[in-house]
């Protein structure tokens, strides 16, 4: 079930860390477009900031994922703030 599918990838990303696994962006990218997609931007902004945080730098993709969480969430400020991070940090 799509409504689900924002809780399973978070399950499957907490479990790697409980394993020891270090997740890498494309684990944490599909997380935040999970939650994005399912109405949950406050989730997704919080996992792009969890993978700054990790051995997990963002790239355009996960910046991508969060800015459509953002625009599925009307947060027109935050997304607008995302692009300009990413072109501060030349993030493409």
């Amino acid at each position: 079930d799509k409504a689900d599918e924002w809780q399973q990838a978070l399950a499957c990303l907490s479990e790697a860390e409980l394993l020891g696994l270090h997740p890498d962006i494309v684990s944490f990218s599909g997380c935040i477009r999970a939650c994005g997609r399912s109405g949950h931007w406050e989730r997704a902004l919080q996992l792009l900031e969890d993978a700054r945080q990790s051995y997990a730098a963002p790239d355009g993709i996960a910046y991508s994922a969060a800015i459509d969480a953002c625009h599925v969430g009307t947060q027109w400020d935050k997304a607008v703030r995302l692009l300009q991070v990413m072109r501060a940090e030349g993030i493409r």
